[in-house]
């Protein structure tokens, strides 16, 4: 089906069967605190998998690590570990190993996926053509859609 630039609708208001949140392997003590749009995402939008992921990241999580919470918060919900620490940049190896995860889990052809346009924020600190060439790459060839959605 192809992966679509959403530069309108946010990931909340896409209304997608599979929502991607960029999360990272180790928090601070006010970890969201430092991205604009991850405290509405995580706290608002999706409070059950965020609370699941916090579960999870007492465990240990690392780079590329990919959770998926079906049937959550009023949809499915798969957490990216996006990079090793909230303070740090977004990585495009941990966002490449957490894409062949999905992929292998044959989540492109099972759910429209809205996934975050990550590197549109000055602040994340990575090229967004790279992230969505990654995309394309990986979950591009599925028989759903998949949203790079820039209002994440």
């Amino acid at each position: 089906m192809g992966v679509k630039v959403e530069a309108t609708l946010n990931m909340r208001e896409l209304n997608a069967d599979l929502t991607i949140l960029p999360m990272h392997a180790r928090t601070m003590q006010k970890p969201l605190t430092l991205h604009p749009a991850l405290p509405e995402l995580c706290k608002i939008d999706y409070p059950a998998a965020y609370s699941f992921f916090k579960y999870a990241e007492a465990d240990g999580l690392e780079r590329g690590d990919f959770l998926l919470f079906e049937r959550i918060d009023a949809t499915n919900v798969g957490v990216m570990i996006a990079r090793g620490d909230i303070r740090r940049k977004f990585d495009l190896y941990a966002i490449t190993k957490a894409l062949r995860r999905m992929a292998d889990l044959d989540l492109h052809n099972k759910y429209s996926i809205a996934f975050p346009a990550l590197g549109f924020y000055e602040n994340d600190g990575i090229d967004v053509k790279n992230v969505y060439k990654m995309v394309k790459r990986f979950l591009g060839d599925g028989k759903k859609p998949v949203y790079f959605v820039l209002n994440y």
